[in-house]
């Protein structure tokens, strides 16, 4: 849970306050995959902007992997497990509207996409990991 806790910190500052929030633009994009596929053309096909392309489509997906902790930490029934899942997938959904309110990054339905593939790659390796025999 400590762990858990300094992911949380930390994700909050680079959602909010890193050094690359700053004089950010406040654009929302509702189009499904449209920046992840303008991105990617324009990063492979022009040989420009990888760094920008890791960031934006596996850094998302990387920075949420931990955020499926607390589904195998918190003993928990069924209907728990729901809501906590529930809560995951709405969590990206409030930081993109958070980081648009507070001028710290675009609303981007990408993000919210890319976070909660994320979380459901956090959700099997760690299933992966508990099925794994103890020697």
């Amino acid at each position: 849970l400590l762990f858990f806790f300094f992911y949380l910190l930390i994700l909050l500052y680079l959602l909010f306050f890193a050094f690359f929030r700053v004089n950010t633009t406040t654009e929302v994009n509702l189009i499904p995959f449209k920046n992840i596929f303008g991105l990617t053309v324009y990063t492979f096909t022009s040989g420009h902007g990888i760094w920008h392309w890791i960031v934006n489509v596996p850094g998302n997906i990387i920075a949420f992997i931990p955020m499926a902790l607390p589904i195998f930490l918190i003993r928990k029934s069924f209907t728990i497990t729901f809501l906590l899942i529930l809560f995951i997938l709405i969590l990206p959904i409030c930081i993109e509207f958070l980081q648009y309110v507070f001028q710290s990054g675009s609303a981007d339905i990408d993000d919210v996409i890319l976070n909660a593939i994320g979380t459901f790659c956090g959700i099997y390796i760690l299933k992966k990991i508990k099925k794994q025999p103890t020697h």
